[in-house]
């Protein structure tokens, strides 16, 4: 019987709900017209991120320019979008077709910190799990494949998801 799995809070405070960016990168420039997902294929990694025995948020705007133009907490497009950006608060990272992107392509364009021993602003041992599998090379190395579960987490043990549900579709496309 499988266990049920234990919900894990939403953590509070700037550490665990950083906020977006957009920092440009020499392989995935700031562009008005970068690849903005009117329709087609497109290609959507979920992201999931503990830390201290909660949630972090991975927010809405990573890799989108400001100012940003809202829908609640959806960011519908900004001044420049990149090949790799979120626009959705729920972990979803989109990614222009025939991009090319790991793990630490997303946290140098996002602004944050990410190695095996640092996950935002935590220091401490980063564990990492794509669609399940526990990976073992350096975290900034996972590739960032179509429907990918990617799962890290520094601090107590957490449950880890093998799968997420992508709504049927996909995800929501920005403008720029």
């Amino acid at each position: 019987v499988p266990a049920t799995p234990r919900p894990v809070a939403i953590g509070t405070g700037a550490r665990l709900r950083p906020g977006p960016g957009a920092v440009p990168q020499p392989r995935f420039p700031c562009r008005s017209d970068a690849g903005a997902l009117r329709g087609g294929r497109h290609d959507a990694v979920h992201l999931e991120l503990f830390a201290a025995g909660r949630v972090v948020l991975v927010p809405a705007g990573i890799g989108v320019g400001l100012p940003h133009r809202r829908a609640g907490a959806y960011v519908r497009g900004g001044r420049c979008t990149m090949t790799v950006r979120t626009s959705e608060p729920t972990g979803v990272v989109e990614l222009a077709p025939g991009t090319l992107a790991t793990l630490g392509d997303l946290f140098a364009i996002w602004g944050r910190p990410l190695a095996d021993r640092r996950l935002l602003a935590f220091r401490s041992p980063v564990r990492a799990w794509v669609d399940g599998v526990r990976w073992t090379d350096p975290v900034r190395s996972i590739p960032l494949r179509h429907h990918s579960q990617i799962v890290l987490v520094t601090g107590p043990t957490v449950p880890v998801h093998a799968t997420y549900a992508f709504p049927p579709g996909g995800v929501t496309h920005l403008r720029p």
